[in-house]
């Protein structure tokens, strides 16, 4: 998940007062990580990295993300990007702390950004799990699939109740 414009905000605010707000933004991809029984596992600049054991409950965390960001007093107003993907990677512990790399990081982490605030990017790994095949059929709002240059696509759909339409989006 990453923040929309999130250079704009410590720019704009400067970093004393962004940090609150990148610091709330965390703490709310934590919780709804720890939620659906994952973990926040890194966070950079306005971007935040959590693992999910099973690709429905990660759906779900994504899914739910903008609107825990919404009802927060700090963090209102903000749009976020999100994106799912899922595969193997590898885990490496350094300097006391567990840090996650390789190929399916990386793509997850060039996800986020080339989607649109207030969607969710969901890789064709992520949509070929039964579950999460059967929860995208409740949702009414599909805005397309993007290829992906390493094989594969991405879907994008419109997390329930947050109202926001992206630019483009009818």
């Amino acid at each position: 998940a990453q923040l929309d414009d999130a250079q704009t905000l410590f720019r704009d605010l400067g970093d004393a007062k962004a940090f609150p707000v990148a610091a709330r933004f965390f703490e709310t991809v934590a919780a709804l990580a720890k939620e659906y029984g994952g973990s926040l596992v890194k966070t950079f600049g306005g971007l935040a990295v959590a693992a999910v054991e099973r690709p429905g409950p990660a759906v779900e965390a994504a899914l739910a993300l903008q609107a825990a960001v919404d009802r927060h007093p700090v963090t209102t107003g903000l749009r976020v990007r999100v994106a799912v993907h899922r595969g193997p990677m590898m885990a490496l512990t350094q300097s006391g702390r567990l840090d996650y790399f390789g190929q399916n990081v990386e793509i997850a982490l060039a996800l986020a950004p080339s989607v649109a605030p207030g969607l969710v990017g969901l890789t064709s790994a992520v949509c070929q799990d039964i579950g999460v095949s059967e929860r995208l059929q409740a949702l009414p709002d599909h805005a397309g699939i993007q290829p992906l240059a390493s094989g594969g696509w991405v879907l994008h759909v419109r997390a329930p109740g947050t109202g926001i339409v992206p630019v483009g989006a009818a």
